[in-house]
């Protein structure tokens, strides 16, 4: 294997706990915050704390979307350069011999 193939597996290996680390915090937030059973009536304190919460809540989703958008766009550009690599060491396929 040459260092080009090596560099571009650990790129993917990088890319890959960057997603592991954002769903494990999403995890977290996820445990934490829908904590009630699915038909529990929330009581008036229970909303009024959500409503407090509601923008920084959004403004954390909003966040982890936004990573999850840029590790993907990182991973299409590396399997970019592994298909790039791997036409250049094979060729294209469009030999007629």
């Amino acid at each position: 294997m040459n260092w080009e193939t090596k560099s571009l597996i650990e790129d993917i290996d990088i890319i890959k706990q960057k997603i592991d680390d954002l769903r494990d915090t999403f995890v977290w937030f996820d445990d934490d915050y829908f904590n009630h059973e699915p038909n529990h009536m929330l009581t008036r304190e229970e909303i009024e704390i959500h409503g407090r919460n509601y923008h920084e809540h959004r403004r954390y989703i909003t966040q982890h979307i936004d990573l999850l958008n840029m590790y993907l766009k990182e991973l299409d550009t590396v399997l970019e350069d592994i298909e790039k690599a791997s036409s250049a060491k094979f060729g294209d396929g469009t030999d007629n011999a």
